[in-house]
């Protein structure tokens, strides 16, 4: 026997290399997870699962799993670092990440995005992601690097994103802690999420650089549902080509502007152009308005913004779109339906220093005005319209200026308050 001992040796040595071998060099996939592979590392090499010591990054894109990581999701553990890991082990190659289902949610307090790394689950009624709340710290859930940094060409679908906001204690102002932190976007997706309960926004879109003003570009938000955040549901910063679809939100409260949708830059050079609002997003019962649009520096460039949807319980108003003397935005298309909004303002649309501006197929019944108009110029309210106020259909201040009117059916009770010198049309 002793002579037939050391052959087998040698045998089992070399077979042990081989599978090694193949072992590192196999491809991560749906079919092999990190998981499996180093399910055959702790045999061959002792290797803890959830390692990466014994990989190098992949060549190509991967799908790994986070638990492959060391996540658990069992609504306790911490598993920051093992998200933070998984787009780590990607960030060369890019890839994608599952978030499996698990008992309870992933708790997490900052997870570091990367471009070209998207991050799903099995569905939002299945994999949710927590922010683990810790007193006087706030982070974003779904952050980003540095602020200097673009994340791009991601998607993100398929879970429940938790802010906790009631947990977080102890932050001052409005602190940081939106669950989803865009900046300098490109070919992002964000498709079939619930974003909830975030303690300032549940999205905040902005630019990249020093100053935050290198537009993204082509974002796309469908079927994502964000309700009950503390300051807005959607807060855009600054970007270009942002299309809303089936997407709702409703319920931002705690702290101003409790907007659904807030459209602010910062500072100057901050710019949002081509923001399109299709027809099957639902906005409703903010303490603020349904969609604010603020702008208070010069020289910015003029919006094309299309609005369509559905508005209504928002508090201040439905649409409450204001740039501030001498300056003026324009290309604005109002569409969309308008019921029980402005119980503080009584008024349903309010425009103010906008400049070429389409008010289409809006649809609005208001208990006060429907549309009130400051400053504004070059505006046409088409023959599709139908704004229904009990004080006013349509009011105009004395600075509004070449006003054309379709047709007067477009008012219901014909009833126009304010300075009328500029109506034209019939």
């Amino acid at each position: 026997m002793q002579t037939l001992s050391r052959p087998i040796l040698i045998l089992a040595a070399a077979v042990a290399i081989l599978l090694a071998a193949a072992a590192s060099s196999m491809p991560v996939s749906e079919a092999a997870s990190i998981g499996r592979v180093y399910g055959a590392d702790t045999f061959l090499l002792q290797a803890p699962v959830g390692s990466i010591a014994a990989h190098g990054r992949p060549a190509s894109p991967a799908t790994v799993s986070v638990k492959d990581f060391g996540a658990v999701g069992d609504g306790v553990t911490d598993d920051t670092k093992a998200f933070n890991r998984a787009y780590e082990y990607l960030s060369d190659a890019g890839g994608r990440i599952r978030v499996p289902r698990s008992s309870a949610c992933y708790m997490a307090t900052e997870i570091i995005r990367k471009s070209r790394v998207s991050l799903f689950g099995d569905g939002y009624a299945s994999s949710c992601i927590k922010n683990l709340a810790m007193p006087g710290v706030s982070r974003p859930l779904l952050s980003a690097a540095r602020t200097a940094d673009a994340v791009t060409e991601e998607t993100i679908e398929n879970l429940t994103l938790d802010g906790n906001r009631n947990a977080q204690v102890g932050i001052p102002g409005d602190g940081n802690s939106v669950c989803i932190y865009l900046q300098g976007y490109g070919d992002t997706v964000l498709r079939n999420l619930v974003v909830k309960d975030c303690y300032t926004d549940g999205i905040y879109v902005t630019g990249s650089g020093p100053l935050r003003s290198i537009s993204g570009n082509r974002l796309l938000i469908d079927h994502v549902r964000v309700s009950n955040s503390r300051r807005n549901n959607l807060s855009i910063i600054g970007g270009d080509e942002i299309t809303l679809s089936a997407s709702s939100f409703n319920n931002a409260n705690g702290t101003p502007p409790q907007c659904g949708i807030d459209i602010e830059p910062d500072v100057a050079g901050q710019t949002s152009r081509g923001i399109f609002i299709r027809a099957d997003v639902t906005i409703s019962g903010n303490k603020g308005s349904g969609l604010s649009v603020f702008n208070n520096f010069q020289n910015q460039p003029s919006m094309n913004l299309v609005i369509d949807g559905s508005f209504s319980g928002n508090n201040v108003a439905g649409i409450d779109i204001i740039s501030g003397p001498p300056y003026e935005i324009g290309q604005i298309r109002i569409n969309g339906r308008f019921r029980r909004n402005g119980a503080v303002t009584k008024i349903a649309i309010g425009l103010a220093g906008v400049h070429d501006v389409v008010v289409g197929n809006a649809q609005v019944n208001q208990d006060g005005t429907a549309l009130y108009a400051d400053r504004v110029s070059h505006m046409e309210i088409g023959a599709g319209a139908r704004l229904s106020g009990t004080t006013h259909d349509l009011y105009l201040t004395d600075h509004t200026t070449a006003i054309h009117l379709g047709s007067r059916t477009a008012l219901a009770h014909r009833s126009i308050g304010g300075f009328r010198g500029e109506l034209l049309g019939n």
